[in-house]
């Protein structure tokens, strides 16, 4: 019999049992950088979270702002997919195609199919252009 605990106790025909679940704490999303980015920057932007707990998978995506799903899921969405784990490094020369507003999301799931959402945070960049009056000098 698998039996999938939700709460700190459970009972079966009376017999009980008593164990920890752990959920994750508060989600946010840290990073060094500035909230508004170039086009153009072609450097490594990081952005973590603390430690996916072990009863969890963490999975990271960017979506652009107005495309956000309404509910995440752990395989949903392979297009805008950045990474797995506590942390991710975007280059966003690579991800942005446009200016605008984008979206940095992080869901927590369950270890196992069906990977049961449990929770998310996000955090938004902004992209800009290139100023029209911009000389770049090499």
């Amino acid at each position: 019999m698998l039996v999938t605990a939700r709460e700190a106790a459970l009972c079966i025909n009376q017999a009980c049992m008593t164990f920890p679940i752990v959920t994750p704490g508060q989600c946010s999303i840290t990073t060094d950088s500035s909230d508004q980015i170039c086009i153009i920057d072609d450097k490594n932007h990081k952005y973590s979270t603390e430690s996916t707990p072990g009863q969890v998978n963490q999975r990271w995506w960017v979506f652009k702002q107005g495309e956000v799903p309404e509910n995440l899921e752990y395989n949903g969405n392979a297009d805008s997919k950045v990474g797995d784990g506590s942390n991710i490094n975007i280059k966003w020369n690579e991800w942005a195609e446009n200016s605008g507003t984008y979206v940095i999301m992080t869901g927590y799931f369950g270890k196992k199919s069906p990977y049961v959402f449990q929770g998310s945070c996000q955090k938004q960049v902004v992209i800009v252009d290139v100023p029209l009056n911009t000389i770049t000098v090499t």
